[in-house]
């Protein structure tokens, strides 16, 4: 009888792990950069997963460290967002409105952004942290926390 509770046990423990991986994969963040030069221009890649659909007419938050300078970024470009995407930068976050013209994006569709303009940090060489919100109507749908820390990664690099 003991080894049966103990065989439940770990059945339940292997359950529990399988679904952890599988909500780690959907909140995995790639971050690239088309130069790590501090203080210099770079375009800047995002890559993750949805966790939940992103409506036509979604916004996407990307949350910027302090240390980076947004007040130039004025376009976004997405290969999985179709539609049209209007920006609107607001202190250390960059607003990817979509246009309300496109499709909606099923979740767990792999999802792409791309930011010019952005100016890099002084110290370009620790790890930084990002934080994506997916909102519609105002409202928080889904929120992406990115807080381990992600290394930046330059795109020639590859």
């Amino acid at each position: 009888m003991v080894f049966i509770v103990n065989k439940y046990k770990i059945v339940f423990f292997l359950a529990i792990l399988f679904s952890f991986q599988i909500v780690l994969a959907q909140t995995q963040l790639t971050v690239k950069a088309s130069q790590l030069q501090p203080r210099k221009y770079a375009a800047y890649d995002f890559a993750f997963v949805a966790s939940q659909e992103i409506a036509k007419d979604a916004e996407i938050d990307i949350i910027f460290p302090k240390e980076f300078i947004l007040s130039k970024v004025v376009m976004a470009d997405s290969r999985a967002m179709n539609g049209g995407l209007v920006v609107e930068v607001k202190g250390d976050t960059v607003k990817v409105k979509r246009s309300g013209r496109g499709n909606s994006v099923p979740a767990g569709s792999s999802i792409d952004i791309k930011l010019a303009s952005v100016i890099n940090a002084r110290d370009m060489a620790k790890d930084f942290n990002f934080r994506i919100l997916v909102k519609e109507q105002k409202n928080i749908i889904a929120s992406e926390r990115y807080t381990t820390g992600v290394s930046l990664i330059a795109a020639r690099q590859q």
